[in-house]
């Protein structure tokens, strides 16, 4: 499981992941702006068991262990992760995200609710889009399109000394 962090994404795809969530993020100009390739459950159990040149119990029982606190405290929906029941659909979600000028905004697994997501080809409030400066405005109207929607840190982001 993965999480975006919020921010500014040119594109996020996802392969074969479920339980990813996608949140309080910045779309611009996508050919699409989420993408996953979904895996039946032979796949799933292959790659548990160390196929499809996956890690998963090296990663997350040796590396981590998720089956015991602090994660399964923090983090309760990984318990049973490695152990998913059969023919239970294998989703990600989306929600307070806002796609700017995005051909498609999903595909694969992905489930968004359109009201929780905001897909736009008009300026949904930037500061200065036309020299990259994609702070948004305090009137900006994704903030009333996606009342939980927060102004991304970008004065947290990038290199520092």
């Amino acid at each position: 499981m993965r999480r975006a962090r919020q921010g500014i994404l040119r594109h996020r795809v996802l392969h074969g992941g479920h339980d990813n969530k996608a949140e309080n993020n910045i779309f611009i100009d996508c050919k699409r702006a989420l993408g996953s390739a979904p895996w039946d459950d032979a796949r799933w159990k292959d790659a548990l068991r160390g196929g499809q040149d996956c890690f998963f119990v090296e990663k997350l029982l040796q590396e981590v262990d998720i089956t015991r606190p602090p994660y399964t405290v923090r983090y309760p929906e990984l318990i049973g992760y490695l152990d998913p029941p059969a023919n239970v659909p294998r989703v990600n979600r989306a929600r307070s995200n806002l796609f700017v000028r995005c051909g498609e905004v999903s595909g694969g697994n992905w489930r968004l609710e359109p009201r929780e997501n905001w897909s736009t080809r008009d300026d949904p409030g930037f500061v200065d889009a036309a020299k990259a400066d994609y702070r948004l405005r305090p009137d900006a109207p994704v903030f009333k399109r996606l009342p939980g929607f927060k102004p991304v840190p970008f004065q947290e982001m990038g290199l520092r000394r």
